[in-house]
């Protein structure tokens, strides 16, 4: 990922605040039944005792659906700031008048890099080297005439997803 990371929003603390108390909350539940139940093993329950585990199975339940729930808000909250972070770096190194269009690939830190070239298009991909904290090609360069030529050695080649309306300014220099 380009340069560090800034720290997780405050949303995202907020949630592992709550998924902690949630976990928490579920160890006070099986406590709270143990002392119920007065430590009888599920052999030797009674009805009651019956009737009191039901409830702890069924807050139990809820309990962990909603720490899971809320620990998955907390991995949309990093993954957000990640593409944030990601987009905010995706024209680094460059230069705004050689570059017609800019398309990023934010699950695997690429973009495709489309360069007008006369009547043709040069169309590359470049991936974020962590080493050494600076884009790397990684593809050749391929010559496009068309923007399906663009769409097929991206989709194709270099299994580089792309909306068709993503390259859709670039003007198409065979129709």
């Amino acid at each position: 990922m380009p340069h560090q990371n800034p720290p997780p929003p405050r949303s995202f603390w907020v949630h592992v605040f709550w998924v902690a108390v949630l976990c928490a909350m579920l160890f006070a539940l099986i406590g709270l039944t143990v002392f119920l139940t007065d430590g009888r093993d599920i052999g030797d329950f009674t009805r009651t005792d019956w009737q009191i585990f039901g409830a702890f199975l069924f807050a139990g339940a809820v309990d962990l659906i909603a720490a899971f729930y809320i620990a998955g808000r907390c991995r949309q909250c990093l993954a957000e700031q990640r593409r944030q972070v990601f987009l905010a770096h995706l024209h680094e190194g460059i230069d705004p008048a050689d570059c017609a269009c800019v398309l990023p690939d934010c699950v695997d830190d690429r973009r495709a890099l489309i360069r007008q070239d006369g009547d043709s298009y040069l169309v590359s991909v470049d991936v974020y080297d962590d080493a050494s904290a600076a884009w790397q090609p990684e593809s050749p360069v391929y010559r496009a005439a068309t923007r399906g030529d663009i769409l097929h050695f991206l989709q194709d080649e270099c299994d580089f997803y792309v909306e068709p309306e993503d390259v859709g300014s670039l003007p198409d220099k065979a129709e």
